[in-house]
């Protein structure tokens, strides 16, 4: 299951209701789309906007920030690279490139990541993608009603979690992961029989 959406709550447990224990008490297997995505992005914004501007000094200031960045995010994918079992991120060139094909890269906001990852979720294997966001979030409303068509395209159910505080909005995703594993049984026995 891909995890995309607003970055706080995406990764804070307490304002998505701790939805990777709700997915792994349904029997799946969380993938969360990390913080690092942001700070790639802001820094991949960073160096786009220079050689727009053609400003010498910006351009040399971000080409170095970025080879930096990337360097630092390599060594430590070296590091933890046995526990992955090849689940290594996509470039954020990737992820961008994925989105752009259904929102404008001038929209600078985290839809055209979730849109992106969530396309490469999808390519990757995920039997399922949640895309999560605080109550009334625009970017989060925006990649809502991409993701009905993704999920047509890609044949891959997507649930739009939006969270207010209120209990109980992690139910929907229980409800889908249900079915995905009634499914699996399904197509399994009539296999098997």
């Amino acid at each position: 299951a891909g995890i995309v959406g607003e970055i706080f709550v995406r990764c804070n447990s307490f304002s998505n209701g701790s939805i990777i224990d709700v997915i792994e008490e349904c029997g799946g297997e969380a993938w969360l789309a990390p913080v690092s995505e942001w700070i790639l992005y802001t820094s991949y914004l960073h160096n786009d906007q220079a050689i727009k501007t053609k400003n010498l000094n910006e351009i040399f200031t971000a080409f170095f920030k970025n080879r930096f960045i990337m360097k630092e995010e390599h060594k430590a994918y070296e590091v933890v690279k046995p526990m992955l079992y090849n689940r290594v991120e996509p470039s954020i060139k990737e992820v961008v490139e994925e989105g752009a094909k259904y929102l404008s890269q001038d929209f600078t906001a985290e839809a055209i990541l979730s849109v992106g990852r969530a396309v490469i979720f999808a390519r990757q294997g995920a039997s399922i993608i949640a895309n999560v966001s605080p109550f009334t979030c625009m970017p989060g409303t925006i990649s809502a009603a991409i993701f009905q068509n993704i999920q047509k395209e890609y044949g891959i159910p997507i649930v739009n979690l939006f969270y207010d505080g209120e209990y109980g909005e992690n139910e929907r995703l229980r409800t889908f992961m249900s079915n995905l594993k009634n499914k699996s049984s399904f197509q399994i026995n009539s296999v098997a029989g």
